[in-house]
């Protein structure tokens, strides 16, 4: 994750600012410092190699073939499966600061329109009744 992110990022920071002079993630832990802010994960990030490295490219790999052909697309294949489930961390969503804010916190999952988990979803609600409406706002 670390090693996509330093890749990633100044293709991202080029996408949103073409102007600005942060264009790296050296540049963003540069200036971090100097406002006095200290930012381990970032510079824990960069001390990661490059994506083309060796090192990733296995780890890539390995990290590919358990959550394919060794985990989930075999498990859906071997059991025939429509959907896999799992809880959410928390509620799926909030509004910050109670709803003070327009900013939509998604929280361990993200929302689907796919008709066959939303069949799954009323009928895990059906079975085991743990949804609670929520409370009328006032």
């Amino acid at each position: 994750m670390f090693t996509e992110f330093k890749a990633q990022l100044p293709q991202y920071l080029a996408a949103r600012r073409p102007r600005a002079t942060v264009r790296t993630l050296a540049d963003v832990i540069e200036v971090s410092k100097r406002d006095g802010v200290q930012l381990p994960p970032l510079e824990q990030a960069q001390q990661k190699g490059d994506i083309s490295g060796e090192s990733y490219q296995r780890a890539l790999s390995h990290i590919r073939q358990l959550s394919r052909s060794d985990g989930i697309d075999d498990a859906v294949q071997a059991h025939r499966l429509d959907a896999l489930i799992s809880p959410a961390m928390g509620p799926a969503w909030s509004f910050a600061e109670e709803e003070k804010l327009d900013v939509f916190l998604p929280r361990g999952m993200l929302l689907t329109s796919d008709a066959v988990l939303l069949r799954c979803a009323y009928a895990y609600e059906q079975a085991t009744h743990h949804r609670k409406p929520p409370p009328p706002r006032v």
